[in-house]
C-alpha cells in the first residue's frame, strides 16, 4: 500500500469574518469607560462590548465558548453572562455570588466546569460549580487558605497513579508564589518563590505543564518571567529564572497560547516612566525569542486594562493569519501559497489541517490497516487507512478522502458511492481541530494496490 497523498484546490478568494478574540477588563475611571472589552486576534476592531460597560469594578475574566459565556469579577460581585461569540452580544448579566471580600482573578477548569476565583481580603481560593459541573470530590477542600489571594493559574497533569489531577499556582500582591499541588489536597506551599526583591508586585501567573514552566508579571519591576517548574509537587521552582520581557510599565493579567508557543498579557498602565505596550494589550513568544508586539493600544488616561482571555478558535483563514503570524509578518509571508517553515505545505494546507505554520513538522497524514472485528481468518476483513487531522467549523472547508487502484482514476463518495467509510468517531483537539480515520471499503484481499489521499477544499 503506498502513502496517501495530500492535494489542496484554492477557490480565488479566501473569506473573512470573526470568530476568535482577546478579552478584557478595564478598570478606567477617568472617563466612566470601566467595561469588559474585546479585540481580534491581532488587537484589530478594540471596542467596549455593549452591555458590558460602566461597571463597577471590572477585574478577573474568563473566556466559556462551550458553554456560551463570558464570567467577570466585578470586585465584590462574581457575574456570568450570556454571549453570543458570532454577533459579539451579550445577554442579561447574572450575578453568581456577592461577597465582602475583594474578587481577583478568575480561572475556569473547562474539563469538570468548575470555576475558580481569589479573594484578596478573605485570603481564599475558592470555586463555585458552572452548568454541567462534574463531581471531582474536592469541594470539602475548599475554601483554600491562601493570603493575600490576587492572581491564579491552574493547571492539569497526570498523577503517579495515572489519574488527572488539577494543581494550582497562586501570587499574592507582592513577592509570592503559592504552590497547591492537587485540589484534594489541602497543602500549601508558603513561598514558591524565593529571592525576588519586596515590591514587585506579582500579577499574573500562568503554568505550562507540559514544558515545566511557571509564568508571571512583575508590575514594578516592569518585567514577565519565567522558572523551570521541576514536578507538580515540586515546593520551589527551579532555575535559571529567565527574564522573558523587560522595559514594560505595569504588565498584569496574563494568559498563555501554549499550541503556538505565545504568551499574551495586559498592561494597566499604571506606573510612572512610559515603557513598552503601556495600557495596552501585547503579545510575544513563550521563551521570550522574539520581540514583542503591541496588539491594542488604549488612549492615555481612560484605559487601566486589568485581566484577559482568549478564544483562539480560527473560523477563517484570515482569523487564522492574525492567530499565527506577527502584525509586522510581509505579505508573502501570510500568503495562501506562502510556507514560511519551509516543511513544503503551504498556509492553506497548515490552516485546512490544523498545522502550526512557523514550526516545520511532516503532514498530519499517516496510512495504516484496519482489521473488521468480524473479520474471517483468511483476512477478508483487512481494509488500507488514512488518518488526518481537519479543522472543523469552517464554511465551505471540505476534506474528502479518495482511493486510487491506478493512481489516474481517483474515486471518492460524492464520484462513486461506497467508496471508504470513517472509523469510529473523531477525536476533537485544540482550537476545532479533529483526527479522523478513513478506511478504504475495498479489502487487501482484493489484490488491489490501493493508494489514498486527502483532497482539501477552501472557500
Amino acid at each position: 500500500m503506498k502513502t496517501p497523498l495530500i492535494l489542496a484546490l484554492l477557490a480565488s478568494s479566501l473569506t473573512s469574518a470573526v470568530a476568535g478574540g482577546i478579552y478584557w477588563t478595564d478598570r478606567s475611571g477617568a472617563s466612566g469607560a470601566r467595561s469588559v472589552r474585546r479585540a481580534g486576534l491581532d488587537g484589530s476592531s478594540p471596542a467596549a462590548i455593549a452591555g458590558l460597560t460602566t461597571r463597577t469594578d471590572p477585574r478577573g475574566i474568563v473566556v466559556d465558548r462551550a458553554g456560551g459565556k463570558i464570567h467577570f469579577a466585578d470586585n465584590t460581585n462574581l457575574h456570568s453572562v450570556a454571549y453570543n461569540f458570532s454577533t459579539q452580544t451579550a445577554g442579561t448579566v447574572t450575578t453568581l455570588l456577592t461577597t465582602t471580600g475583594t474578587l481577583r482573578d478568575l480561572w475556569h477548569d473547562r474539563r469538570d466546569n468548575w470555576l475558580y476565583y481569589a479573594n484578596q481580603a478573605g485570603g481564599t481560593v475558592s470555586r463555585v460549580a458552572l452548568p454541567g459541573a462534574v463531581n471531582d470530590g474536592a469541594s470539602s477542600f475548599f475554601p483554600k487558605v491562601v493570603p493575600d489571594a490576587y492572581y491564579i493559574g491552574l493547571y492539569r497533569y497526570t498523577s503517579g497513579g495515572g489519574t488527572s489531577e488539577l494543581g494550582m499556582v497562586c501570587g499574592n500582591s507582592d513577592t509570592t508564589l503559592s504552590h497547591i499541588g492537587a485540589m484534594t489536597s489541602s497543602l500549601l506551599t508558603a513561598n514558591f518563590l524565593t529571592g525576588r526583591p519586596a515590591g514587585t508586585n506579582v500579577r499574573g501567573v500562568q503554568v505550562d505543564p507540559a514544558g515545566r514552566f511557571v509564568y508571571w508579571c512583575e508590575k514594578d519591576t516592569k518585567q514577565i518571567l519565567r522558572a523551570p517548574f521541576p514536578n507538580p509537587g515540586a515546593n520551589a521552582l527551579g532555575t535559571p529564572l529567565q527574564v522573558l520581557y523587560s522595559g514594560l510599565n505595569a504588565p498584569h493579567g496574563l494568559r498563555l497560547d501554549l499550541p503556538r508557543r505565545r504568551l499574551y498579557w495586559v498592561d494597566s498602565g499604571t506606573n510612572t516612566g512610559g515603557g513598552f505596550g503601556q495600557g495596552g494589550v501585547n503579545r510575544g513568544d513563550l521563551d521570550g525569542s522574539s520581540a514583542a508586539e503591541s496588539l491594542v493600544v488604549m488612549n492615555a488616561g481612560s484605559g487601566q486594562p486589568w485581566d484577559l482571555d482568549l478564544d483562539t478558535r480560527t473560523d477563517t483563514f484570515a482569523e487564522w493569519q492574525a492567530l499565527n503570524f506577527r502584525k509586522d509578518a510581509t505579505a508573502a509571508t501570510k500568503a495562501a501559497t506562502g510556507d514560511p517553515d519551509a516543511d513544503g505545505l503551504d498556509n492553506t494546507l497548515e490552516f485546512a489541517l490544523g498545522t502550526d505554520p512557523r514550526l516545520a513538522n511532516p503532514a498530519p497524514v499517516t496510512a495504516g490497516l484496519w482489521v473488521d472485528p468480524a473479520a474471517n481468518p483468511t483476512g477478508g476483513g483487512t481494509y488500507p487507512t488514512i488518518t488526518f487531522t481537519r479543522r472543523t467549523g469552517v464554511a465551505g472547508l471540505t476534506h474528502t478522502v479518495q482511493v486510487t487502484d491506478d493512481l489516474a482514476t481517483w474515486q471518492s463518495n460524492a464520484t462513486k458511492p461506497g467508496t471508504t467509510a470513517e472509523i469510529g468517531s473523531p477525536v476533537s483537539g485544540e482550537d476545532g481541530v479533529e483526527t479522523v480515520t478513513v478506511r478504504s471499503l475495498t479489502p487487501v484481499s482484493s489484490g488491489k494496490r490501493q493508494s489514498l489521499r486527502v483532497k482539501v477544499g477552501v472557500p
